[in-house]
């Protein structure tokens, strides 16, 4: 998604170049770059957010900004460089509930966050940018979010499935390991977990759910003198 975003900016926005960078734990990661250096591919720069103020106002404000070579300094400039941009326009990649017409400001700020950025890079004879070109950058940086915060929850899905299944296996094996016979029953009677032992006493069937009284009916039984 973000290789298609980049190509995407790079020739809708008539820019020389274009990059994707990701934003986790107050750390600014380049995701994808297109038409700047050849050797951004291989690496995948970092820097904090608070070494980068535009991108940091960007983040605050979930509003584009245009930087050019001249209103950076320190690190920012020599990040900006490494990437090989010259005059940006950076596009804050805010998820959440940002475009809420109905939410108050303080909702605003509280369900939405920036979880990166988009940088379009133009030459330094070009001193501002288009209105169109800020129009197409933010589309494309919505579907950017839409795709990342869709990848978020995925990943959240996955982990939580992959907690669950490792209590359940943790769960079986301690059951299993007891020496005294454990069932557990639903509303109805069927019994839906046992461990290995009261199988064995019982003769439980595998994968199959019955009743306890169909259990205890199949079972022979004695009255205390033995008849």
């Amino acid at each position: 998604v973000l290789e298609v975003a980049t190509r995407h900016l790079l020739s809708g926005a008539e820019a020389t170049g274009a990059a994707i960078a990701l934003l986790a734990n107050d750390t600014v990661t380049l995701a994808h770059a297109n038409g700047l250096h050849a050797h951004l591919s291989r690496h995948k720069l970092s820097i904090s957010l608070h070494d980068l103020p535009h991108c940091y106002d960007a983040a605050m404000t979930g509003k584009s900004s245009f930087v050019t070579h001249e209103a950076t300094t320190g690190k920012e400039r020599l990040w900006y460089e490494q990437l090989g941009l010259e005059h940006a326009l950076i596009v804050p990649l805010m998820i959440g509930s940002q475009n809420h017409k109905r939410l108050k400001e303080h909702e605003k700020h509280e369900e939405t966050h920036c979880a990166g950025f988009a940088f379009i890079n133009y030459p330094s004879s070009l001193h501002h940018p288009p209105q169109r070109h800020y129009a197409f950058a933010l589309d494309i940086a919505t579907q950017c979010a839409l795709a990342i915060e869709k990848d978020q929850i995925l990943e959240k899905v996955r982990r939580t499935a992959n907690l669950a299944t490792e209590r359940a296996h943790t769960l079986d094996a301690i059951l299993n390991a007891m020496n005294e016979g454990i069932i557990v029953l639903d509303m109805d009677g069927r019994v839906i977990v046992n461990n290995s032992t009261v199988a064995h006493f019982l003769g439980l069937p595998g994968n199959r759910e019955e009743s306890l009284l169909t259990i205890f009916q199949r079972q022979p039984a004695y009255r205390l003198d033995g008849r």
